[in-house]
């Protein structure tokens, strides 16, 4: 796990993009073995949630959402990956309701999803979510290192190797 040396740049990038300001992909690298890959995907609501793996380790159930910028993880995920609570960077982070909160940005070794694979992967601790039972948000700095789309009648997500 690497600790984060970008922290202000990214801080910036990332409220911003949350308050609708598009962001640029991150540096980190993707696999898609085989060229693409599908997975279900549970319906909750109008959202879907996918099984993560993180670290190639601890997996959690994660809220597909192309309008947050970032991966965002729940302490007790990073508790469970052995990342202590003062770990990585302070960010301000802006979240759905307009409230700016302090998250922790700092890398992953690795965020899978089915064969679809991010090195170095970029996410955010933040205690966001309550009790709905979800370890997450799976956001751009993953998604957007794919070519993706949700089938809504079949529950997949599929993910494809980009170009």
């Amino acid at each position: 796990m690497k600790r984060a040396s970008r922290p202000a740049a990214l801080a910036v990038a990332i409220v911003a993009a949350l308050s609708g300001v598009p962001s640029s992909v991150s540096a980190s690298s993707a696999e898609v073995r085989r060229g693409r890959t599908s997975v279900s995907v549970e319906a909750y609501g109008n959202s879907y949630v996918a099984k993560v793996e993180l670290n190639d380790s601890v997996r959690g159930k994660f809220v597909v959402d192309t309008g947050a910028s970032s991966t965002i993880i729940t302490p007790k995920i990073a508790q469970r990956l052995g990342i202590g609570e003062d770990a990585g960077a302070p960010i301000p982070v802006r979240v759905a309701d307009g409230r700016v909160v302090e998250g922790r940005f700092l890398y992953l070794d690795e965020i899978r999803v089915g064969r679809a694979s991010v090195y170095d992967a970029e996410v955010i601790v933040l205690e966001y979510f309550g009790n709905t039972g979800f370890d997450g948000l799976l956001g751009m700095s993953f998604l957007g290192h794919f070519t993706f789309k949700i089938d809504h009648d079949a529950s997949k997500l599929f993910l494809y190797e980009r170009d």
